[in-house]
């Protein structure tokens, strides 16, 4: 079908935390048939195309038209409930979504010093490069 069709669905399973089971039963397939799709030993149906691009929550066209293990970001509402897991993970968010202003702003603190940190590093890494 596509030239990308069995890297995405590997790389975006795997993204995810799919195993080819939890495909296939989202899908409606075999897990073989996901295996055997994956390492391209069969080609799919456009209606199962259509349903493993659903699963895996992109459009046909990304699964199918191009190269996601370059370039794919996720949708930012994938992300939302990561960050919500370490804002509560680092004390800042309890479990009713109410954040502690005061852990947020220490938290903050840290990140702009690693930040700085970083931007220190570049610095004195570009000046080698120079010398």
């Amino acid at each position: 079908m596509a030239e990308f069709l069995n890297n995405n669905i590997k790389y975006l399973r795997s993204l995810r935390g799919i195993s080819q089971q939890g495909l296939a039963d989202k899908v409606g397939i075999d897990r073989s048939t996901v295996s055997r799709i994956e390492n391209n030993e069969i080609e799919t149906t456009i209606d199962n195309a259509i349903k493993i691009a659903e699963a895996l929550d992109v459009s046909l066209y990304e699964l199918v038209g191009k190269d996601l293990t370059i370039d794919y970001e996720p949708p930012v509402e994938n992300n939302e409930e990561k960050y919500k897991q370490i804002l509560r993970e680092k004390g800042i968010m309890d479990d009713n979504g109410i954040i502690d202003d005061e852990k947020l702003n220490e938290f903050n603190k840290k990140f702009e010093m690693i930040d700085r940190f970083s931007a220190l590093i570049g610095e004195f890494n570009n000046r080698n490069k120079e010398d």
